[in-house]
């Protein structure tokens, strides 16, 4: 029926994928900032890329969600209301009122 030549060649990488995964560091540790006393001389001549081997954690959750600035926006939008409702209220009494 099904043969490996009808399906084509394949394996299963599922579990080399995982062991990938588990050994791999997801947070490595983060190194100090600020190392010290420098001289001018060693700002001078240090290069514009960091030398430190690894990789830059970048973090991304410096910035609010999104959804915060809708739900801002949102309740600008029921102030607005509010306040334009209360206007109209005002209309409508002097204009209800004989004159």
């Amino acid at each position: 029926m099904f043969t490996a030549h009808n399906l084509g060649a394949w394996r299963d990488r599922t579990n080399l994928f995982i062991s990938y995964r588990q050994s791999y560091a997801h947070h490595p540790a983060k190194r100090p900032r600020y190392n010290g006393p420098t001289s001018d001389f060693d700002s001078e001549s240090a290069g514009l890329l960091n030398t430190n081997d690894g990789d830059a954690v970048i973090e991304m959750d410096v910035l609010p969600p999104r959804w915060l600035d809708i739900q801002d926006e949102i309740a600008q939008h029921l102030t607005d209301v509010s306040t334009r409702m209360r206007r109209l209220d005002q209309m409508h009494a002097k204009h209800v009122l004989p004159g």
